[in-house]
């Protein structure tokens, strides 16, 4: 059984007035159980949970629950941590 996530680049886009950025669109995927704990962003970000919902944190901060079609701010360099609430399936 895998709990990794998965992180797949859908999309880049020049930031307009911004010589050498980008703006980048992500799918990634936490399978039931998966733990995405001891990370941070170099950028800021925005997350948009499209199914299930997940358990999000910055900086050892009160846990903020995000359920499906909602989103949440990740913020540039500060430790976060992200975790599936589904149930791990056997296989």
């Amino acid at each position: 059984m895998s709990l990794e996530l998965t992180r797949e680049l859908l999309q880049t886009t020049p930031v307009v007035g911004m010589p050498g950025w980008e703006k980048r669109r992500f799918l990634i995927t936490y399978p039931g159980g998966a733990d995405g704990s001891g990370h941070s962003h170099p950028v800021p970000g925005i997350g948009y949970v499209l199914e299930g919902t997940m358990v999000s944190a910055f900086d050892d901060a009160i846990r903020r629950i995000v359920c499906s079609e909602n989103q949440t701010v990740m913020p540039a360099g500060r430790p976060s941590s992200g975790r599936s609430m589904a149930s791990a399936r056997r296989e």
